[in-house]
């Protein structure tokens, strides 16, 4: 990697902007190796790896594993911050279920300044509305990371060439702020396109219909990963850094039953792929695995009421 100082708001956050949830390397080996768990995990792991015969291997400083809205994100950020980068998704097209997104929540950008719209809304009012509607058991430290950081990530897709629309709103009435910025024609694709076009345009390569198959550890550490191709063939990914942003396991019958869901009259609307593949993999390194800490909640959507 270029000798550049991972900043932006640490990288992260600039991940982050697209309401992501993801792990790197360092998180990934900061764990395996403190408990019983995750040790016998991480061997799992390495004794699973042994069994790939590669066609080909390939270095890079960063893989981005799924070309989602914070995968694209993460690869944009990771590009323009000098890094040697991978992006991979297992569909044959970018976007998951960022396709099916119409907008983004921010506070105090650039573009809400121009329209003066929702000006007023402060931050305050936000953290506290978010307190309010979860009942006070939200991290709020999580919660001003994002918001404070909000405007200027839209400020920084935009730069990227992501469209948006003249309208920043409340949602149609339906939220409470009027905090929420229209992608043009309201599609998730004049996010997705452009942030993928300006990924490749700083050199990042991205492949689709290649699936993670599994975390390379050494001694602890998370060393890159092997990858399937569309012919079949495994590749071997070397890199300093892996970032999970495959989505999330609703789409995995098995593991949604053995955490307790019924889904006898539930439907997924989501993009197809939604199969635990970062979930497994994160696990088997040793990464704390909190699925098990979370419930249903029907109207909690706060990038749309905001």
């Amino acid at each position: 990697m270029k000798s550049t100082n991972l900043s932006r708001r640490g990288f992260l956050q600039g991940a982050g902007a697209a309401a992501a949830v993801v792990a790197t390397a360092g998180m990934l080996a900061g764990c395996s190796a403190n408990s019983s768990e995750g040790n016998a995990d991480s061997s799992a792991a390495g004794a699973s790896a042994a069994a790939y015969e590669p066609a080909e291997s390939m270095d890079v400083d960063i893989v981005v594993v799924g070309a989602g809205s914070s995968g694209v994100a993460a690869a944009v950020q990771a590009a323009e911050l000098g890094a040697t980068t991978l992006l991979l998704e297992k569909n044959t097209k970018c976007g998951g279920n960022g396709q099916l997104t119409e907008g983004m929540f921010a506070l105090n950008s650039q573009m809400q300044k121009d329209l003066g719209v929702g000006d007023d809304v402060t931050f305050r009012q936000i953290i506290a509305a978010e307190q309010e509607f979860f009942n006070y058991r939200i991290n709020a430290l999580l919660w001003k990371d994002m918001v404070g950081a909000s405007g200027d990530d839209i400020d920084w897709m935009a730069s990227h060439g992501v469209k948006f629309s003249d309208v920043v709103d409340d949602y149609h009435g339906l939220g409470k702020f009027d905090c929420f910025r229209w992608f043009e024609d309201g599609k998730g694709s004049n996010y997705i396109g452009p942030m993928v076009a300006s990924a490749e345009s700083m050199g990042a390569t991205v492949m689709t219909e290649t699936s993670a198959l599994d975390l390379i550890v050494d001694n602890g550490q998370v060393k890159g990963l092997y990858v399937e191709k569309a012919d079949g063939s495994i590749l071997q990914v070397n890199a300093k850094a892996v970032i999970l942003c495959s989505g999330g396991y609703a789409q995995n019958e098995e593991i949604m039953l053995e955490r307790g869901w019924d889904l006898t009259y539930s439907h997924n609307n989501g993009i197809e792929g939604h199969d635990g593949d970062g979930l497994r993999m994160a696990i088997a390194a040793g990464a704390n695995d909190v699925s098990r800490e979370r419930c249903f909640l029907r109207e909690a959507y706060s990038f749309l009421r905001y």
